[in-house]
């Protein structure tokens, strides 16, 4: 009987050592992925269409990932590093574009496989990600492929560096005046439509929007205005 229960044990351990080792391929495969293609918040689309084959291996992991044995931030690092691969990959698909919005349903209709379902960008956003995670910052780390977007950067996200680089990715995006556009003599703040658009994200009022924007920010902005700017939705190309 020790010996059958040892042996249970001894080949649950084996899956879960498997699958990290399995989630872990690909944040490695993703982070050198992304520091041969993007660089200063502009991705290559160009030169990784030219040679699909690795971005074509990271899609088929994203597709057969199992994460039944990952912890949050774990999947979390799972999810964010998925949409914004599967967001290439739909560019590459459809190349040459000079936004994604010239793709008819680039962000709603085209699915891919993500752990086993069939999903949209917008689904792993809106019904894996956002509800899941509950966390604001992640609105700086999804990167849709255009310039009004927070850059995409050249590292993964992984269960251990996850939490580090949301607060990272916030707090550059919010001190980054092409993103927060501050007017100090008017006293306004010119924020992204990403706040507007997901304003219950933040407090789903302007107060909450610039509490949060504030809480990050190197500047006090207590007592300021809260305006938007037009969202560029030209392509985030090098």
């Amino acid at each position: 009987m020790k010996h059958i229960l040892f042996s249970l044990l001894f080949l649950a351990s084996a899956f879960v050592s498997v699958n990290a080792q399995s989630v872990g391929d690909f944040f490695a495969a993703t982070d050198d992925f992304l520091s041969s293609h993007v660089a200063n918040g502009k991705v290559d689309y160009k030169t990784i269409a030219a040679s699909p084959e690795t971005l074509d291996k990271l899609v088929a992991q994203i597709e057969s990932a199992d994460l039944s044995a990952s912890e949050f931030n774990e999947q979390l690092a799972f999810y964010l590093n998925a949409y914004n691969i599967l967001v290439i990959k739909n560019v590459v698909d459809n190349s040459p574009l000079s936004s994604p919005l010239d793709v008819k349903g680039f962000f709603d209709v085209t699915t891919f496989g993500v752990a086993g379902e069939r999903l949209t960008l917008n689904q792993i956003e809106n019904e894996i990600v956002r509800p899941t995670f509950k966390d604001p910052r992640i609105h700086f780390a999804l990167v849709c492929g255009a310039n009004g977007c927070p850059p995409i950067t050249s590292v993964a996200y992984t269960a251990r560096n996850v939490e580090a680089r949301l607060g990272a990715a916030t707090s550059s995006a919010i001190n980054d005046p092409a993103f927060i556009k501050v007017d100090f003599e008017q006293g306004v703040v010119y924020a992204s439509e990403i706040f507007k658009w997901y304003i219950v994200d933040f407090g789903n009022s302007a107060e909450g929007v610039l509490g949060f924007i504030n809480q990050y920010s190197n500047n006090d902005l207590a007592g300021f205005g809260l305006d938007y700017y037009a969202y560029d939705w030209q392509l985030n190309q090098k």
